[in-house]
């Protein structure tokens, strides 16, 4: 039997928010190891610097999704 690749799941996947104009992620400067652990973070929301369209986007916990 061939050996299979393995995949590793990234252990600290950073949280991220999707740019409005363009729909791809952007990182927000913070990491959840899993979803429940970005479900329980108090995030306060913010704004970030878009990589993407290079407009600023505001931001709330409601938009946070974690980098798969």
């Amino acid at each position: 039997m061939k050996n299979m690749p393995t995949i590793e799941r990234n252990p600290n996947p950073r949280i991220m928010i999707r740019c409005p104009k363009t729909g791809k992620l952007v990182y927000i400067g913070k990491h959840a190891y899993d979803q429940a652990m970005l479900e329980a973070m108090q995030l306060s929301g913010g704004s970030v610097a878009c990589p993407h369209c290079k407009e600023t986007h505001a931001w709330t916990k409601a938009d946070a999704v974690l980098e798969s």
